[in-house]
């Protein structure tokens, strides 16, 4: 039986089955060209700031003001990541981070999850099931902006400002960070699954929340991966909910706010400085506000490096998995 159910294989998406199709019809290694080609330019897209800004990162200040070093520094300056790593907090921002994002991202995959299911299972016998999956999904094109003056609100009624409350709480209850979207992948997989295995789990004696803890969730699997890749790497750099919920509460600033908080306080000492030497030689030259010198970019880019960092690795070890989920994801039956 576990046999059977783990065989269990997805059909082919749309861009599979159009794949197949261009493949059949010219000499294969002509796609395959095209293929590598343009997944070698969006690969570069990509990979060329990342390098930018690690190989900054390393610069040292007289590197930075020399326009003779473009991409290579002369020597590895490392005092950028220990004067980030101590500006940042960062073992403590680390630890608060993980501890926060673990208990969002545990809620929201278990509340989405069980939604899904919900609205993929019983929109046979409720055709209501229907319009309300569209309610859900509509909530993720709202803006959150368009609606933080009234979650503020709540939350300062129920005494939960300066609190995890107000990022945690919510997710619990498939009301959180783009919750609408993991809403959305769980009831297109559990769609996807024949409703024959719920009946043969009802015929064994497995009760509801039986069937769908020991029976369907361990079949969507791929869909488990993507969800938590998603939600990890959401939670790990927003700063929309921690800048408006945890603006006092120093002391459990996620690491983003963190972050951010580095990037204003580089700005206004250089601003103070630069009207400091305006005043000193009264030359009457304006200078151009929320500006970097040279000497801070290569701090500023190891602070983002080692906030990055965590999902980087994160994300390398459950590579294999997030990819099969993603050519899994969505899917019809």
């Amino acid at each position: 039986m576990a046999r059977e159910l783990a065989s269990v294989e997805f059909v082919a998406n749309p861009f599979q089955r159009a794949l197949d199709k261009a493949r059949s019809i010219g000499p294969r290694w002509v796609l395959n060209l095209v293929l590598y080609a343009v997944l070698i330019d969006m690969g570069f897209v990509y990979f060329l700031p990342l390098a930018f800004m690690v190989l900054t990162s390393f610069k040292s200040p007289l590197d930075l003001e020399n326009p003779t070093v473009v991409w290579l520094p002369t020597q590895l300056f490392v005092q950028n990541y220990t004067f980030s790593w101590e500006q940042l907090s960062y073992i403590p921002a680390v630890e608060r981070t993980l501890i926060w994002v673990a208990v969002a991202t545990l809620g929201q995959i278990f509340s989405t999850a069980l939604v899904g299911y919900g609205f993929a299972r019983y929109s046979r016998r409720f055709k209501i099931a229907d319009v309300l999956f569209l309610l859900a999904v509509f909530t993720f094109l709202v803006p959150p902006q368009t609606i933080v003056v009234s979650l503020f609100l709540n939350f300062k009624l129920l005494g939960w400002l300066n609190t995890y409350y107000p990022l945690t709480v919510p997710e619990w209850f498939a009301q959180g960070l783009r919750g609408a979207f993991f809403i959305f992948i769980f009831r297109q997989a559990f769609k996807a699954l024949p409703y024959e295995l719920e009946e043969a789990a009802r015929v064994d004696g497995a009760g509801p929340l039986s069937i769908f803890f020991r029976v369907m969730l361990p079949l969507v699997k791929p869909s488990l991966s993507v969800a938590l890749v998603f939600s990890v790497v959401w939670h790990w750099n927003t700063t929309f909910g921690p800048s408006n919920f945890l603006q006092e509460n120093y002391k459990a600033w996620p690491l983003s706010m963190e972050l951010q908080e580095f990037q204003n306080a580089v700005l206004t000492q250089n601003n103070q400085m630069a009207q400091a030497s305006q005043m000193m030689t009264q030359s009457g030259a304006t200078s151009s506000p929320n500006t970097v010198t040279s000497a801070d970019q290569g701090a500023i880019m190891a602070a983002v490096v080692l906030v990055i960092l965590p999902p980087v690795l994160f994300y390398l070890l459950i590579q294999r998995t997030f990819v099969q989920g993603i050519e899994r994801t969505g899917l019809i039956e």
